[in-house]
C-alpha cells in the first residue's frame, strides 16, 4: 500500500525522476490508477454513484452495470486519450528505434496513466469544494461537454496538466538515441562492402 501510495505521490512530488522510472524501468502499473478513476467517478457524482448502490442491495447486477455506465460515461473522455496517447508513444519509439523498442504499449500504457493523476486530483478537490458550498465552475467534477468556454475551460484546466506531463514522456523517447543505421547509413555501408569485394579481396585466376 505504500508503494502503491508512494508511486501516486511521486507523480505530484517530482514527476519527472518518477515518470522516468515508470517509462524506462517499467515499475508503473495501470492497476494502480483504475481503482481510483472509480473512486473518484464517485466522488464527482454521488447522487448517482448512491442510486447505483441502492440499486446494487436490490440486484446485483443491474446496480454494477448502471455504476459501470456512470463511470464510462464520466471517464470515457480520460480513457479513450489514455489509449491514443499510450499507441503513439509506442510508434515513436518503434520508428525511432526498430531494433531496440524499449517503450512497448504496455509499458506505454502503464506510464501514460499516470498522467491522469493530477486530472484525478482536481476533480476530486472540485467535488470536495463542491460539497463545503464553494463550487468552481471551472473546476473538472463539471461535466467536460459543456458549451462555448465553459467547456474549453473545464477541458484546459482538467488536462493542461497531464498534457504537460504527456510531452516530458514524448521529449524522453526523442531524446534517446538512435540505436539503429539511418537509411542513408545503409546505403553508404552497403556501397562500401560492394566496392571492398569488387576491388580488395582477391579474384580467382
Amino acid at each position: 500500500m505504500l508503494a502503491h501510495l508512494g508511486r501516486l505521490g511521486g507523480v505530484i512530488r517530482s514527476p519527472q525522476r518518477t515518470l522516468r522510472k515508470f517509462l524506462w524501468r517499467g515499475e508503473g502499473r495501470l492497476w494502480d490508477i483504475l481503482p481510483w478513476l472509480v473512486v473518484v467517478t464517485g466522488a464527482v457524482a454521488p447522487t448517482r454513484a448512491g442510486r447505483a448502490v441502492l440499486l446494487g442491495r436490490v440486484d446485483v447486477i443491474d446496480g454494477l452495470l448502471l455504476f459501470g455506465n456512470l463511470v464510462a460515461n464520466r471517464m470515457l473522455y480520460p480513457l479513450l486519450g489514455l489509449v491514443v496517447a499510450a499507441s503513439i508513444l509506442h510508434l515513436m519509439d518503434r520508428v525511432r528505434h526498430p531494433s531496440e523498442v524499449k517503450v512497448g504499449f504496455d509499458i506505454a500504457l502503464d506510464t501514460v496513466a499516470y498522467t491522469l493523476i493530477p486530472y484525478l486530483l482536481l476533480a476530486a478537490v472540485g467535488a470536495g469544494l463542491s460539497a463545503l458550498g464553494m463550487d468552481l465552475w471551472f473546476m473538472p467534477h463539471h461535466d467536460l461537454r459543456a458549451p462555448g468556454w465553459y467547456g474549453v475551460a473545464r477541458v484546459l484546466v482538467a488536462f493542461g496538466w497531464p498534457a504537460a506531463l504527456y510531452l516530458f514522456l514524448v521529449r524522453e523517447v526523442c531524446r534517446r538515441p538512435a540505436l539503429c543505421p539511418t537509411v542513408g547509413a545503409r546505403i553508404v555501408e552497403s556501397s562500401t562492402r560492394v566496392v571492398a569485394r569488387r576491388w580488395w579481396l582477391p579474384t580467382r585466376s
